[in-house]
């Protein structure tokens, strides 16, 4: 499937959201994510969902939202004009946020103990306002989750250099 361009996604904004904006490709694992400047200056985070991703986990990112909304600084989920909180955009599904205004962690320097310190208070923050949601999609196999890592055992055959796949032996020996 093609990326989206940038005239269609305005266009889905218009007819979906009745806004008018400039969108700016944003970095994303597997969505497409796009910076939305209204031209009365709101900002917005525009994510259309990769299309073989399946659409619970776009459900349960913005039930997780809709949970933190009342005591965390988190985006705001933005329902499309017709006041639903996902559409259509081609292939993908289409949920739009607030955009938070900052400066992202991987480019602030320097990165000082303070800055560290803030970011550890937030995280357990969210972590203990998250300790009592719950979504079907929540438990599921992830990659990104350190208590699943046994998975790079099958996936050891690729690492072609003999020292780096030592390494990650090692490391794979002392998580098990």
């Amino acid at each position: 499937m093609s990326k989206p361009t940038l005239l269609d996604v305005q266009s889905f904004l218009q007819t979906a959201y009745q806004l008018k904006a400039t969108v700016t490709p944003l970095p994303g694992e597997y969505d497409a994510n796009f910076h939305v400047v209204a031209t009365d200056g709101q900002q917005f985070v525009l994510k259309l969902m990769h299309p073989e991703q399946p659409d619970e986990l776009v459900e349960l990112q913005i039930a997780a939202l809709n949970h933190l909304a009342d005591t965390q600084p988190v985006p705001r989920v933005v329902p499309l004009a017709s006041g639903e909180q996902v559409g259509r955009f081609q292939q993908r599904m289409a949920w739009m946020i607030s955009h938070l205004p900052g400066q992202l962690y991987a480019t602030v320097r320097p990165q000082t103990a303070v800055l560290r310190h803030n970011l550890g208070q937030l995280l357990g923050n969210l972590h203990l306002a998250l300790a009592n949601f719950a979504h079907p999609t929540l438990h599921r196999s992830l990659k990104w989750d350190l208590s699943q890592a046994g998975w790079i055992r099958e996936q050891l055959p690729l690492i072609e250099d003999d020292g780096r796949q030592a390494i990650v032996q090692r490391f794979l020996a002392d998580y098990e």
